[in-house]
């Protein structure tokens, strides 16, 4: 029992957001007569996906279709952003 009539200290702690570096990847195309590989658009440090396309979208002004598909997918002239090579590879190499 606190017999000073003070109030009992409570201490907070902060999480630290954690961030690590991801690369954005953007899937290959073919389309009129012309074909393109998946290819990566840079590398942020960043705590998810949405995160890495923010950063990317600041300096790429316009250029992103934020949720084009409805499911929380990305794309840039409907070439869908990935956070790996793997999955940007699975359309057109």
């Amino acid at each position: 029992m606190n017999t000073d009539n003070k109030k009992a200290e409570t201490k907070q702690c902060t999480i630290p957001s954690v961030s690590s570096s991801i690369s954005l990847w953007m899937e290959g195309f073919a389309a009129t007569g012309q074909r393109q590989g998946a290819s990566m658009i840079g590398t942020y440090q960043a705590k998810d996906l949405d995160d890495a396309v923010k950063q990317y979208m600041e300096t790429h002004k316009g250029k992103v279709d934020w949720d084009r598909y409805g499911r929380g997918r990305h794309a840039i002239w409907a070439c869908e952003i990935f956070d790996n090579e793997i999955e940007a590879c699975k359309s057109f190499g």
